[in-house]
């Protein structure tokens, strides 16, 4: 006390009952508090202040002399005051007591989780180290009740955060689960707050400014669980144990800003002016300890550095001390607004943005480590069942300061669609609505390209505040890949299957006897040589608002080979054979059809199978004809073939046997 002796007016003073001294004119300073009155309280006998100068010492509501012993009932205490005006109790409760007073110990044990950090009922501090969960609670005085932590990484891979708290009801097996953004979900789904306060399965859930509690009681113990979004006050529970198996446990270079001196002095001020009020009911060392060895790890951002002071003044609350004007004495701004209602994904965390001043969901470290080494936003294009779709990560739109909604693709009225509950933003476009889609062919790929780009800058006005965002994504179908098939020609059709990507097709042969194409040959249908034959290739699969097959060349040959040496040129660059009166191309690049004739031959000293082998190519119907130039009474050409010319075209196969 900065003024220990108070000067009675009287000589000699009886006080034979609770008596009020103005001291105004030298007020006592108590670990931070001044007091201008002193409250004498008689509670065993009458108390006698002899001479005209009386040392007085107030704790907890009551005044004691110096040098002597005296008993509290009202805190449980024996207080001794030394000569100095120090007063010390000291208490008949145990270390998970709490006087309630008449002399009454209860249990009343509290655990403060927070960040990576776990202080346990006896004061004891543990780190987390990994993304695991524990157990926080599992007693006998309310046997159906476990309490599990769960931790998850935020902007390192190497700091663990408390994301939410899991209250599991043994018997009738349902979980409560109290999670970021003030939000609550029995089993998998959302309760929703109509009324500040809800009763589910017997645990009462209530939802305020300061976070979510829940209450659970069992004949005469009861628990209370506080969860503000980062911290968790949990009331009347023993120590945690680890239950969940671990994920992987990362490390990463230590953060070179970060000045852990000044982070320990920082921490300290626990021990300090208006804290140091609490100090003698709640040992603020292993907060201190908490504080400094997490934020020499990771960064005072998101409000992070004043976290544990929150978590220390909340912890004095419940044992019904006041910590009052502390965020604007040490200038900790309120930031647990911020983050209230804000629902945020699984592989996201509520925080604050580079520009100091907004807060949103951003992505998890190890979320984000996939993408940002390549300077990506997303997963690759998705290419399936004639439907393209790029699918990008909505925090890490935000990191980069990219609003989606400001985000269409080719046609304008085409935009992303996000997944409420991933975050994740869709762009896709599909054969019905292309989305202003550009077809093309590179030569070997039939390539449908779009782009996601930024509004016209004339939608945003003079300023903008938003990067020109410029995004390529496109699938393809590659030209029918090589591939031979052998079959007898009484087997009628060769039908084989071609991919790309997730994109695929089917090129298909069929013989006929009859040019309408109604008659395909069966297993049992007999052909003669110099009996003309009609071929059709079909493509099955792929738009034919778009592309066409274009039948390049066909050839017949005596080995299963199509390289091989002995050959009879049938179709070339598009057009029959000149040579060959019998051959006939009927129709060749004018939709996903091609056929042509030709009568049956064998070669000429040579028995056996004779193999009929096509190379097809896929063009792209754009301003120009697919169809091949054809002169019946002239040389062939090939004005029409840069179209779709290409170093892998398709090649199919079929054989008869003579």
């Amino acid at each position: 006390p900065l003024c220990p002796i108070i000067k009675i007016v009287a000589v000699n003073q009886d006080f034979i009952s609770s008596a009020e001294i103005d001291i105004a004119a030298c007020p006592i300073t108590y670990y931070g508090l001044k007091y201008n009155k002193v409250y004498v309280s008689i509670n065993i006998k009458t108390s006698h202040f002899y001479g005209d100068r009386v040392t007085v010492v107030y704790l907890s509501g009551a005044v004691y002399k110096t040098n002597r012993s005296v008993w509290n009932a009202d805190i449980c205490s024996t207080v001794t005051c030394d000569e100095f005006g120090v007063a010390t109790p000291e208490s008949t409760c145990g270390p998970m007591e709490r006087c309630q007073g008449n002399n009454t110990c209860t249990l009343d044990a509290t655990c403060t989780v927070t960040a990576s950090t776990i202080i346990d009922v006896i004061g004891q501090l543990h780190t987390v180290p990994d993304r695991c969960g524990y157990k926080l609670m599992e007693h006998v005085s309310i046997p159906d009740l476990e309490v599990f932590g769960v931790f998850q990484e935020r902007r390192r891979k190497d700091v663990s955060f408390l994301e939410r708290l899991v209250l599991h009801l043994k018997s009738s097996n349902v979980d409560i689960s109290l999670e970021q953004g003030g939000r609550v979900k029995v089993n998998d789904t959302v309760l929703p707050f109509n009324t500040s306060e809800k009763v589910v399965h017997g645990v009462k859930v209530s939802k305020g400014p300061n976070g979510l509690t829940a209450e659970v009681t069992a004949s005469d113990y009861a628990a209370s669980i506080h969860f503000n979004g980062h911290t968790a006050q949990i009331l009347f529970f023993p120590p945690m144990s680890l239950i969940f198996s671990c994920e992987t446990t990362y490390t990463e270079d230590a953060d070179v800003s970060i000045n852990c001196n000044d982070t320990a002095e920082w921490c300290n001020i626990l021990r300090e002016q208006p804290f140091s009020t609490c100090n003698l009911v709640v040992d603020p060392q292993p907060f201190i300890s908490a504080c400094s060895s997490v934020l020499c790890k990771y960064p005072a951002v998101d409000g992070f550095n004043c976290q544990f002071f929150e978590a220390y003044t909340r912890a004095c609350s419940m044992h019904n001390v006041s910590v009052e004007g502390w965020k604007s004495q040490i200038k900790c701004a309120e930031t647990q607004a911020k983050c209230q209602n804000m629902y945020c994904s699984e592989h996201e965390f509520c925080g604050e943005k580079n520009n100091g001043w907004e807060w949103a969901c951003l992505c998890r470290a190890i979320f984000a480590s996939k993408y940002r080494p390549t300077n990506t936003f997303g997963e690759p294009t998705v290419c399936e069942e004639h439907t393209a779709a790029l699918t990008l990560a909505g925090c890490l739109l935000e990191e980069r300061g990219i609003d989606y909604s400001v985000l269409h693709m080719n046609n304008e009225s085409c935009v992303g669609q996000m997944d409420n509950e991933t975050h994740m933003v869709t762009f896709s476009f599909d054969q019905t609505n292309t989305c202003g889609t550009v077809v093309k062919s590179n030569g070997s790929k039939i390539i449908y390209h779009n782009t996601i780009q930024t509004w016209n800058s004339s939608n945003f006005g003079i300023i903008s505040r938003h990067d020109d965002v410029h995004l390529d994504f496109s699938c393809h179908y590659l030209q029918p890949g090589v591939k031979s098939l052998a079959v007898r020609i009484k087997d009628s059709s060769v039908i084989q299957e071609l991919t790309s990507g997730q994109w695929r097709y089917n090129l298909s042969m069929i013989v006929y006897t009859d040019e309408a194409r109604r008659h395909a040959l069966t297993p049992d249908t007999e052909v003669n040589l110099d009996q003309t034959i009609y071929i059709e290739l079909q493509v099955d699969g792929i738009d034919e608002n778009l592309l066409s097959l274009v039948v390049d060349s066909c050839w017949a040959t005596t080995e299963s080979s199509p390289n091989s040496s002995l050959k009879y040129s049938i179709v070339g660059t598009g057009c029959p054979n000149p040579v060959d009166k019998s051959v006939r191309v009927i129709n060749n690049g004018q939709g996903l059809s091609s056929y042509f004739s030709f009568s049956l031959f064998q070669f000429t000293g040579r028995t056996g199978k004779i193999y009929l082998h096509c190379k097809t190519m896929l063009c792209v119907n754009q301003g120009t004809s697919c169809a091949p130039k054809c002169n019946q009474s002239s040389r062939r050409r090939r004005s029409a073939m840069s179209n779709y010319m290409d170093q892998n075209p398709g090649l199919i196969t079929m054989a008869w046997r003579h």
